[in-house]
């Protein structure tokens, strides 16, 4: 169970990046320029981690950077959603909302699998919200006319750190039927939060 566990969370941080953020920045830079700052972001966490190694919990590290930078990134989204149109704004914020439930379960099971205790997990998963939060209300008010090209170029790359830290968490488990069971299981869930997520933006 708990390899099943492990590998579903690997999923849901996969299909976050596959299903739902590299699309929305291919809309908006393309999917040459997204595929490319894709593999830009694999390339920069995984030297993040060849010079963070000899760190205490240093993969764990690198995993949570990646969750923080994609909280500050949805953060300044919304806000800029927000400017342009107030009903577009609210939508967009529930669709935020919506996908936060299995990135947060991904994150803790993550986490906890690379040797952070519960406490270490609660307040990494509160610091992502601040940054949410804290980047909401910068964009709002000082930057509410931010490029989305910038923001879609943020998101790629971080994606690109979901990668790397997923093949992680992956690369310690061995090819089994529990393993392949999470990983479908964790695709499908990332699958059905960015369906439900795009239906509520097409309201």
């Amino acid at each position: 169970m708990r390899k099943t566990g492990v590998a579903a969370a690997a999923g849901i941080i996969i299909g976050a990046v596959l299903f739902d953020s590299a699309p929305d920045s291919a809309k908006s830079i393309g999917v040459i320029s997204t595929l490319l700052l894709l593999l830009v972001g694999v390339v920069t966490w995984a030297a993040l981690h060849s010079l963070t190694r000899r760190t205490r919990s240093s993969t764990a590290m690198i995993g949570t950077v990646a969750f923080w930078g994609h909280s500050f990134v949805e953060g300044a989204s919304v806000a800029v959603s927000f400017s342009l149109n107030p009903r577009i704004g609210m939508i967009v914020l529930a669709a935020v909302a919506l996908h936060l439930v299995p990135e947060f379960y991904a994150l803790l099971i993550a986490l906890r699998r690379f040797g952070l205790t519960i406490r270490q997990v609660v307040s990494a998963e509160l610091v992502s919200l601040g940054l949410l939060l804290t980047s909401f209300t910068l964009f709002h008010l000082f930057m509410p006319g931010a490029s989305t090209t910038s923001l879609s170029l943020m998101t790629a790359i971080i994606g690109g750190g979901f990668i790397y830290f997923a093949g992680l968490l992956l690369a310690r488990l061995k090819l089994s039927v529990s393993y392949v069971t999470g990983l479908t299981s964790g695709l499908t869930i990332a699958l059905a939060w960015a369906v439900l997520s795009s239906q509520l933006l097409h309201l």
